[in-house]
């Protein structure tokens, strides 16, 4: 009943591609709690929300930055895993705090 010697190999990077987030966006809001999002790569999915963010009762509107698990068995449904904050996805302007240095006389 052996699925082939690479079997664990394959499991295990299904799992890790699972497990890493990506970041989409919600371009509609479907009925039923789906939603249709963009990925990076230009892909378009349908996603359900994850049980934390409906027992929180997150709101998403299209437009809103969500981080989302893609299927292994079907590239084209996914998991929303949470919500963005718009502040988190910008760079910050300015630059952290550089140490003073001493005038030297």
């Amino acid at each position: 009943m052996s699925h082939g010697a690479d079997a664990p190999e394959n499991q295990a990077s299904h799992a890790t591609q699972a497990a890493c987030g990506q970041r989409a966006e919600v371009l509609t809001v479907l009925n039923n709690g789906l939603f249709r999002l963009r990925l990076p790569n230009g892909q378009e999915v349908v996603a359900h929300v994850a049980k934390d963010l409906r027992m929180a009762f997150t709101r998403l509107l299209a437009g809103d930055l969500v981080e989302v698990e893609v299927s292994p068995f079907d590239s084209s449904k996914a998991r929303i895993r949470s919500r963005i904050e718009p502040n988190r996805c910008k760079q910050p302007a300015v630059p952290p705090n550089q140490p003073q240095q001493r005038e030297q006389s």
